[in-house]
């Protein structure tokens, strides 16, 4: 069944030549003999009693839509007929019955209607001894009528569906955008409070005994903070391009901070743009996860530019269980995967190695 028509759309829609009430206007044929011939009383009065009605049933079918338009096609072509012995204009009514079965979904049985409207107009024009060039008229003004309406239908149907399309594109791209930025703040804030609960708890522990070494872990807090906080703007606004060696050299001291022992390895050129962004994310991704669940007391970390690839290592000697899941590092490769890159997981008896790997531009080579 055809969903029901749209009620808004303003004065547009109100007059859009596709649309069902512009076509009304050609009830002026019906009139228009009247200007030489006027009606006897009786004659005016049940004409304009079936245009009354004509109008009511056609204005509440065409709103309402769907088969209703059946009976409502019934009824024009009843008043139609039932006016053209005294005006041949009542042949109007039966091309709006025309355009009315129009407006219901391609059938058989919508065919299968045309054609008996079709028989039944050329079998009035005969019992009326209506001239042929007449009934042809009458024939080729409803199938205008009927393929005007069907084809405002396909048009009024391609618009929703091009707005729904549209609309879908929006929810996708908004949806796109949200995990992107829940994607960045997981990534950002996790290294970051990480370290700096590490710094606060390191500062508690040495107000007492060495009041200028906390001040200086008070003031690394601080840095940190301001950072996560710039961050954390560029990243909603879709701009953050950190250098990789930042994300290095951060990521070591936030490790030793907490008392492991990290062996930092670089082999440059360092990538830049979204490369490099991607591999910052993945370095603090990691380096977050071991400060929190690895237990590790080594760690080390090798970024190595050679032979048309970046290729970042990070092994530490913790308890293991590391997975890609649904986490960060899921993240992580959601990015890497539509650059070309990976990463990879394995889990020894003592500890866990994560690689990642993501070619080289060709400028960079």
């Amino acid at each position: 069944m055809p969903s029901r028509p749209e009620t808004g759309g303003g004065r547009a829609a109100l007059l859009s030549p596709d649309g069902p009430w512009l076509p009304l206007v050609y009830l002026g044929f019906f009139f228009a003999g009247w200007a030489w011939r006027p009606p006897a009383p009786e004659e005016a009065l049940w004409s304009l009693g079936g245009v009354a009605v004509f109008l009511g049933v056609y204005v509440y079918t065409v709103r309402r839509g769907g088969w209703i338009l059946i009976p409502g096609a019934v009824v024009a072509a009843t008043i139609g007929f039932g006016l053209i012995p005294w005006n041949l204009g009542g042949f109007v009514f039966l091309a709006f019955a025309g355009a009315m079965l129009a407006r219901l979904p391609h059938s058989h049985l919508r065919s299968l209607l045309l054609a008996v409207l079709a028989a039944a107009i050329v079998g009035a024009g005969l019992y009326w001894s209506v001239p042929w060039w007449l009934i042809a008229a009458v024939l080729a003004v409803t199938a205008m009528a009927t393929a005007g309406s069907a084809w405002g239908v396909i048009r009024h149907q391609r618009d929703r569906e091009a707005a729904a399309r549209h609309a879908r594109i929006e929810a996708e791209a908004t949806e796109a955008e949200r995990q992107r930025i829940a994607r960045d703040l997981h990534d950002l804030l996790g290294h970051t409070l990480t370290l700096v609960t590490l710094k606060a708890d390191l500062a508690a522990k040495l107000i007492d005994r060495d009041p200028a070494a906390a001040r200086r872990e008070l003031a690394d807090l601080s840095t940190a903070s301001r950072q996560a906080l710039a961050e954390v703007r560029e990243a909603v606004t879709g701009l953050r391009h950190r250098p990789l060696s930042d994300a290095l050299q951060s990521a070591k001291a936030a490790l030793e901070a907490a008392g492991l022992e990290v062996d930092l390895v670089i082999v440059e050129p360092f990538p830049e743009g979204p490369t490099a962004t991607v591999f910052a994310m993945a370095v603090r991704e990691c380096a977050t996860n071991i400060l929190r669940h690895a237990h590790a007391s080594k760690v080390r970390i090798e970024f190595i530019a050679k032979d048309g690839l970046y290729t970042l290592d990070i092994m530490d000697d913790g308890r293991g269980g590391a997975a890609i899941g649904q986490g960060g590092l899921r993240g992580i490769l959601d990015r890497a995967q539509p650059m070309g890159g990976f990463i990879c997981v394995e889990n020894a008896f003592r500890g866990t190695h994560i690689s990642m790997m993501l070619p080289r531009e060709e400028d960079e080579a």
